[in-house]
């Protein structure tokens, strides 16, 4: 099927098309220069899966997750690899100034718990397969 690997880098992963925010205009075979919630060259109901794995870009996750379900065919997936922020080894010190703190004083931004996830999957109108630990990462599936 037609699939999306948002966040990809230079490289998208084999049989799917590749988009990525932060290339520069260069040319790349595969991939797209847009941000992953703003898709709209795209019509609705055109893809049947998207994956990533660095969904923190995304500076809004409401739009971000409401924009992958217009995309995603009845029936679509999302499968997501992410940090998990309530994990006390996660590491937030690449995300610079544009972080915010929690009550404790650590900064965070884009950061996302199990709780926080699934509510913004819900929001967009996404049914929650399943949300995993796996040591400091989250492995979420979300269906349309």
């Amino acid at each position: 099927g037609v699939g999306f690997n948002m966040g990809c880098g230079e490289i998208p992963v084999k049989d799917s098309m590749g988009v990525d925010p932060f290339l520069s205009l260069g040319s790349y075979d595969g991939v797209a220069f847009c941000h992953m919630d703003d898709l709209y060259a795209y019509e609705s109901n055109f893809a049947d899966y998207i994956v990533s794995n660095y969904i923190e870009a995304s500076p809004n996750p409401c739009k971000l997750f409401t924009e992958w379900h217009r995309l995603l065919k009845p029936g679509g997936v999302v499968a997501i690899l992410c940090k998990d922020a309530d994990d006390e080894s996660y590491d937030d010190s690449r995300i610079g100034p544009l972080s915010r703190s929690n009550k404790g004083g650590i900064k965070k931004f884009n950061c996302y718990t199990q709780r926080t996830i699934r509510f913004y999957l819900q929001f967009a109108g996404f049914t929650v397969g399943s949300i995993q630990k796996e040591g400091v990462d989250l492995k979420v599936v979300a269906y349309k």
